[in-house]
């Protein structure tokens, strides 16, 4: 927290927030490279999303420092598996040797264990893929993107609930996505409800 290259990584910060990406992202992946958390998360955002770097290993970069700052937080494993995910999903393999648990299922581990953590991200990707299926991935199920949705209504539901009670863009926003929420979890409910009464 407080070492000799936290002043680095502050200053990286800054210079992305004005825009300079080439040397933000080379001052963050040296901060991450001394193990600091915030440096690795934020180098490999950059990372992937081609943010001052952009040759073809950008990916397999940014999953390594993924993986290195969720060893020392679980806030990581949504962006972990997220971009596991689609690294698999794109022919670029996650694992070093081939085994029981391919790169899909550990990505699969990591957005599940990040739902069971609350995070909105990982519960709203999978209730979406399981409400439609992706081919290779997940077959299409209802009734999970049905729990996956009811969940993140809870989560963002309390999140809102914790407000300052300010009436702001930001909270009409939420109490917009929680009315689509809603609507989404009442239309899968008859769905599924519909299907027990046809045996379909």
């Amino acid at each position: 927290e407080g070492g000799y290259w936290i002043a680095g990584v502050r200053y990286g910060i800054d210079l992305y927030r004005v825009g300079q990406h080439a040397q933000a992202v080379t001052l963050l992946a040296m901060g991450a490279e001394e193990g600091y958390e915030l440096a690795q998360a934020n180098a490999a955002y950059m990372f992937e999303h081609r943010m001052g770097y952009s040759l073809p290993d950008a990916d397999e970069l940014a999953l390594r420092l993924y993986e290195r700052a969720a060893l020392q937080s679980v806030d990581h494993y949504f962006a972990l598996g997220n971009l596991m995910l689609k690294m698999e999903q794109n022919g670029k393999p996650t694992t070093a040797e081939a085994g029981p648990v391919t790169g899909v299922g550990q990505a699969m581990g990591y957005l599940e264990a990040a739902a069971e953590l609350g995070n909105v991200q990982a519960l709203r990707k999978l209730a979406e893929m399981y409400e439609e299926g992706v081919e290779g991935v997940v077959v299409k199920n209802t009734q999970r993107a049905l729990s996956f949705y009811k969940r993140l209504l809870s989560v963002i539901g309390g999140e809102k609930g914790s407000g300052s009670g300010s009436v702001g863009s930001s909270s009409w926003g939420s109490m917009m996505d929680i009315t689509k929420l809603q609507w989404k979890v009442t239309s899968l409910s008859a769905r599924t409800g519909l299907a027990s009464v046809f045996g379909g």
